[in-house]
């Protein structure tokens, strides 16, 4: 898969950690976890950008499962 042969081509001598992850891979992971974007972007300013840059593009937003809306009266009028 195209996630193993990006961690294969980075050296044994280095160890692979969030900051140093490939763009490729940190878009994959975007992608299919897309409910934790704020989490993601909290991680680095590049990751920030990254993820940004990923959900720039509508087709990749998460879904909206459910709204519920709903009208609540003011404290102290009923």
């Amino acid at each position: 898969s195209m996630v193993s042969s990006i961690a294969k081509s980075m050296s044994s001598s280095h160890d692979i950690n969030l900051l140093n992850l490939n763009s490729d891979v940190i878009q994959i992971i975007a992608k299919i976890s897309p409910g934790n974007s704020t989490s993601m972007q909290m991680i680095s300013p590049r990751w920030n950008n990254i993820v940004k840059n990923h959900l720039s593009k509508r087709t990749n937003r998460p879904i909206i499962n459910a709204f519920i809306f709903g009208i609540q009266p003011m404290l102290g009028q009923t």
